[in-house]
């Protein structure tokens, strides 16, 4: 036999064509009723002889040499060999094979693909192949030619379910919905109804906007067990996905009927409250799943945390009841206690034993970022600054990079007055914050009141003045600014523009309203003063000393004097730390 060029030529060309035309021509199997590829010999036989026995023997030769090279990790030396073997017997389907295998594994998948096609020709039976060619199809996202060789795959062995469900899958992604359909149909059709395959064509029945024909695969796998409580729950959820809440509601009022505990039932009976707008019910059912054991740990912690962590939910009283459930029934959980503790402690009637519960939690691991946040906003809540500035130091020694920790102690050291402390914390907090502008307009906001609380009124204007830059409708830096140039009776003007943005951005906030009339009074508009601290007083002003403070003086400017002493006891026995108070109730005057 010659070895020249010409074979290999006509050799790529066949193999070229081959790959382009090879599921041009298929048939249909009467047996399983797919279509399946037909073998073209004329396509892959590039000559009729057969080869010499020399050559036979030359061809085994460079082979095995090929599978010893591959076995001893020389895959170079294995693709030469095995292109050497096709020199000598050009239809050597396992050479092909070998070459397509050494190429995927290589990621050259075009190439993979040439080759492992032309193996499929000469030996369309051998399942590997195909196996190897489905994957190269897979990857090369060419779906409808995947079907092809999985339909091929079934012909060879039909009981092989996952060939029929493969073959499903790519038709669905190819776009053949109803093929598919009639896929998984050919399994029922064996093996009788099935849970896994009625799902799937349920998949495959919504995506085709057909939510009839999935309702009704689900109600046969209902007639065929009526006691699941499962098909009841994923019916309700077709119903769902269809907006038909009565019929959402019956079904899963069956599926609680047949297991009232199950905990998957309770936690859709409660999302479908949600949706019609009945709290009450919502949570008394979300209540219910939590006591179930049938929702695992993690998920209901990861709904805690959605629902009532992570947001600015106001029902926390309901986070606190779903977390001590969480948390009495796994002891264990370090997680579950954290979580549980966090909302005891942002609890005010329950600040003090969240406090001891979180600090328990601490001295067991210290490496956990959050209970510190937690301890420290307990300590905030509970008016212990002088805890909060020994915890978040601290907490700053193992979390040293965390910006926060340092605008948590710039509070608490301007709450002990110690406002040099505070400045040079704000300070190395901004130097970690650089470029993160709302952490550093917070900090710049803490930043100007320690600068005004040591005096350094010029350093003070400049911090507020930088925060807002940065983030020029934040309410509290707008209301301290123009408090504390109020306080100066300096710029009054925008003092007064800063407090009414402030008080536009949150209204009915007494603090903010207690500024503006401030403003007034310092700008001698008692009647705009008096209008601006009774909205406060209304506003439920509660115990506030200040308030009432103010709402004295600017009584006595108005001269209702009799009025105004009265305004100022109330100050005084609600804790005052105005040291003229005393003066001003005994004298019946103010002094400024």
């Amino acid at each position: 036999m010659t070895k020249g060029n010409t074979f290999f030529i006509i050799l790529f060309i066949a193999g070229f064509i081959s790959s382009q035309i090879l599921y041009a021509q298929q048939s249909q199997n009467g047996k399983t009723g797919v279509k399946r590829i037909k073998p073209r010999a004329d396509l892959y036989n590039t000559r009729n002889e057969s080869i010499t026995a020399a050559d036979s023997m030359n061809a085994k030769f460079y082979f095995l040499k090929g599978i010893g090279n591959k076995i001893s990790g020389n895959i170079t030396g294995a693709v030469e060999n095995f292109n050497e073997c096709l020199k000598y017997d050009v239809n050597n389907d396992a050479a092909y094979y070998e070459l397509a295998l050494a190429r995927f594994n290589a990621q050259v998948f075009p190439e993979a693909l040439i080759n492992i096609n032309r193996a499929v020709l000469l030996k369309p039976h051998q399942i590997w192949y195909l196996n190897l060619q489905a994957t190269l199809y897979d990857q090369k996202a060419d779906f409808v030619r995947l079907a092809e060789v999985y339909g091929h795959m079934i012909e060879i062995e039909p009981d092989k379910v996952n060939y029929y469900i493969a073959r499903a899958n790519s038709l669905v992604s190819a776009g053949d919905n109803e093929g598919a359909i009639s896929t998984l149909d050919l399994i029922e059709k064996r093996d009788g109804l099935t849970e896994d395959i009625e799902f799937q064509k349920q998949k495959i029945f919504l995506k085709m906007n057909q939510s009839a024909k999935a309702i009704q695969s689900m109600q046969q796998l209902i007639n065929d067990n009526p006691q699941d409580p499962r098909y009841y729950l994923l019916l309700a959820e077709i119903y769902r996905t269809q907006n038909q809440n009565d019929l959402v509601f019956k079904s899963l009022q069956k599926a609680i009927r047949i297991d009232s505990a199950n905990g998957y039932a309770q936690l859709a009976l409660s999302d479908y409250y949600r949706a019609i707008g009945n709290k009450e019910a919502t949570f008394t059912a979300l209540k219910n799943a939590f006591a179930s054991d049938d929702v695992d740990t993690e998920q209901k912690k990861r709904l805690i945390i959605d629902n009532y962590v992570n947001t600015q939910a106001s029902d926390q009283h309901e986070g606190l009841e779903l977390a001590r459930i969480v948390s009495r029934n796994n002891p264990e959980d370090s997680q579950a206690q954290a979580i549980y503790a966090g909302f005891l402690a942002h609890n005010p009637e329950t600040t003090r034993e969240g406090r001891d519960a979180v600090q328990s939690l601490i001295e067991k691991n210290k490496s956990n970022f959050s209970l510190w946040t937690n301890l420290i906003i307990s300590d905030f809540n509970l008016r212990v600054y002088h805890d909060a500035v020994k915890h978040t130091a601290e907490a700053i020694s193992y979390f040293p990079n965390q910006v926060i920790l340092y605008w948590y102690q710039g509070i608490a050291l301007n709450q002990e007055l110690k406002f040099r402390a505070a400045i040079e914390s704000l300070k190395t907090g901004l130097t970690l914050a650089e470029g993160q502008a709302d952490l550093e307009a917070q900090l710049y906001q803490v930043l100007g009141d320690a600068y005004h609380g040591a005096g350094e009124n010029t350093l003070s204007d400049d911090s507020y003045d930088k925060s807002l830059n940065k983030r020029p409708d934040d309410a509290g830096t707008l209301n301290n600014y123009a408090y504390y140039l109020c306080v100066r009776k300096k710029r009054l003007d925008r003092a007064e523009a800063m407090s009414v943005r402030a008080n536009t951005l949150e209204p009915g906030n007494i603090n903010y309203e207690d500024t503006l009339a401030w403003i007034f009074y310092s700008q001698q508009e008692y009647d705009k003063a008096l209008l601006v601290i009774e909205k406060a007083l209304n506003n439920n002003a509660g115990n506030n000393a200040t308030i009432y403070d103010h709402y004295g003086d600017i009584l006595y400017k108005m001269g209702k004097t009799a009025e105004a002493v009265e305004s100022w006891k109330k100050a005084r026995a609600f804790g005052s730390k105005d040291l003229n108070l005393s003066r001003k109730i005994a004298n019946r005057k103010i002094y400024e």
